[in-house]
């Protein structure tokens, strides 16, 4: 005789995940998305470069005969003409720097690393760059330009001290945020730089100075000359021209420490 077998053992019974458990996964899972995210947009893992390093700006400055497209971190192309520039916000930490040709072809490439202070790209090192201290024109006492630095040509990255900075082919702001103190970066012709002679180029970029912001205030002075006449006011005029006859470089107020960059 056969006997049947029955099967009496229970079915295993699964017991749900601690809660604890579950929340775990769920951070981790959005910890993970999150620095991910921050790694597309270029801001490193979880955002390391914006948290250390913060951002600043780099100065883009195309001398050469030629159209380029600079490209930062892989990010979109900044079109430069021939003599032009660009400016735009950079993070900190390590970039990635691409110049190309209208044609596509690299022309440069490598790595800058920013902490905080802007940088200043001379593509294709094409022109000579002097480094100055212009603060002594926001302050009293005696005014003059202090070099800082002299780049020959060929030189492409140029760390700037701060953020208050004159750029090239500007002139004196009349008032600058305080602090730091204000830098200035100019082009400059290249027997200046290779010659040594530091007076020499301290004495031309104040001449620099001086005959932009005079040339600055009479544009000021035309264009409110042509106001008032615009508005039938033929006595303010008269007065306006009287008393800036003859008128010299004006120097910002000492002490001036507010205002916008």
């Amino acid at each position: 005789m056969v006997e049947s077998m029955t099967d009496t053992t229970e079915p295993e019974i699964r017991k749900p995940a601690p809660p604890w458990l579950m929340y775990l996964s769920v951070v981790l899972a959005v910890v993970m998305i999150f620095g991910g995210v921050t790694w597309a947009l270029g801001l490193g893992p979880f955002a390391y470069r914006q948290i250390y390093y913060g951002t600043s700006e780099i100065y883009m400055l195309n001398m050469s005969d030629q159209v380029v497209s600079v490209t930062l971190d892989g990010g979109k192309p900044y079109e430069l003409s021939p003599e032009s520039a660009d400016r735009t916000p950079l993070l900190g930490g390590t970039t990635h720097v691409v110049t190309r040709d209208k044609d596509g072809a690299v022309l440069e490439e490598f790595d800058v690393f920013v902490d905080g202070a802007p940088i200043f790209y001379n593509v294709a090192g094409a022109k000579c760059l002097a480094l100055a201290d212009v603060s002594s024109y926001y302050r009293g006492g005696d005014k003059g330009i202090e070099l800082l630095g002299t780049y020959k040509r060929g030189t492409k990255i140029v760390a700037l001290p701060h953020d208050n900075i004159i750029w090239p082919r500007q002139t004196l702001r009349d008032e600058v945020r305080g602090g730091a103190g204000v830098a200035w970066i100019e082009m400059v012709a290249c027997p200046l730089v290779e010659g040594g002679e530091d007076h020499l180029l301290a004495g031309h970029l104040d001449f620099l100075l001086t005959e932009r912001k005079q040339r600055e205030q009479e544009l000021k002075k035309q264009a409110e000359i042509n106001r008032m006449m615009m508005n039938g006011d033929s006595d303010s005029v008269d007065k306006l021209v009287k008393k800036s006859s003859g008128a010299t470089l004006a120097l910002p107020d000492a002490g001036a420490d507010a205002g916008s960059n």
